[in-house]
């Protein structure tokens, strides 16, 4: 459903549909959301894919390292964030997955944090 919704703004912007609402700033406000709506476009394609080609999981973002960093009590940033995913990734062990718990160990490890 948001896909199909996408595709039709892409495709009201592509073909000036809506002239009221291009009519307020044509060069500026078009190709702005032009650019957001390709973006999401391309993200929806890549994740179409993946379950077409019958891949599947759970995912885990950046969000959910800064919310269980606060939780435990210390500030994380966007990159502190995208540090600890790393070491995530480089020792994740697939017989266990990732959890929570996984999570807390590696913001402990990377924060210097004694539980």
């Amino acid at each position: 459903m948001v896909l199909e919704k996408l595709k039709e703004l892409l495709e009201m912007l592509e073909t000036n549909q809506n002239v009221d609402w291009i009519e307020n700033d044509p060069s500026v406000e078009f190709e702005r959301l032009k650019k957001i709506a390709d973006s999401m476009l391309e993200d929806f394609n890549v994740l179409n894919e993946y379950e077409e080609a019958g891949y599947f999981g759970l995912n885990w973002s950046l969000p959910d390292i800064i919310s269980k960093a606060e939780d435990m009590g210390v500030e994380c940033s966007e990159d502190e964030a995208r540090e600890i995913a790393y070491e995530i990734e480089q020792n994740g062990d697939c017989n266990y997955g990732i959890t929570w718990d996984t999570i807390a160990y590696y913001v402990e490890q990377h924060f210097d944090i004694d539980q």
